[in-house]
């Protein structure tokens, strides 16, 4: 994959190869479907259900290093587990957004697969949006975010966004899995550009990130 026309440093640079044959892999139970029919077929079995997890602006600066960014996912496979105990999870972090490939914007696709059987509803409920929304806002605060809060919580404070949708066939569920491993991680760390230090944030970034 190679960056073209990118005005924040990213002009020709690699960055990682995508890993889909990987996450193929762990939904069909370790192997590598034969060909595309087969994988089609696999992916056409499952449910996904799909929760981005994001920070707010003015926190973004506190997952600036690996150690951090671990933090933060630790916090989202927590929820997750307690939302979702039984079900088959592929997560990535994320590091920048679709509509500003020089900004720093961490941020994590989780993907929750359930095989297909009747009676199973695919949308959630937004009460159960809510509550996974109040212990992700939970989770930020024990990591430094100030002022955030979630919907069902009597607090001041800005609340925490958390998208939930879902792909309920081997199409929807494919594409899903591809724009989770599309490579926006850490290999991004030249083209980010932060508002207030610049250069120096992005010197930090590459020393934490890609040491």
């Amino acid at each position: 994959i190679i960056l073209e026309g990118e005005d924040c440093g990213g002009e020709g640079k690699k960055v990682h190869k995508r890993r889909d044959s990987r996450m193929y892999k762990k939904i069909n139970g370790g192997k590598l479907p034969e060909d595309f029919e087969a994988l089609f077929r696999v992916a056409d079995s499952w449910l996904v259900r799909q929760l981005v997890f994001t920070v707010p602006g003015k926190d973004r600066h506190l997952f600036a290093s690996s150690d951090d960014l671990n933090r933060l996912s630790d916090v989202v496979k927590r929820v997750t587990k307690a939302f979702f105990p039984d079900s088959r999870v592929l997560a990535a972090v994320q590091t920048i957004g679709d509509k500003d490939l020089c900004k720093f914007h961490p941020h994590l696709h989780v993907l929750i697969f359930e095989r297909k059987r009747p009676g199973l509803k695919y949308k959630i409920t937004p009460e159960r949006l809510s509550s996974v929304k109040d212990l992700y806002a939970t989770g930020l605060r024990r990591l430094g975010c100030s002022d955030v809060r979630g919907p069902g919580e009597a607090i001041a404070g800005k609340r925490v966004d958390v998208h939930y949708n879902y792909a309920s066939d081997g199409a929807q569920v494919l594409k899903k899995i591809r724009y989770l491993n599309r490579p926006l991680g850490p290999e991004h760390l030249a083209a980010w550009r932060q508002d207030v230090d610049g250069q120096a944030m992005i010197d930090l970034h590459v020393r934490e990130l890609k040491r």
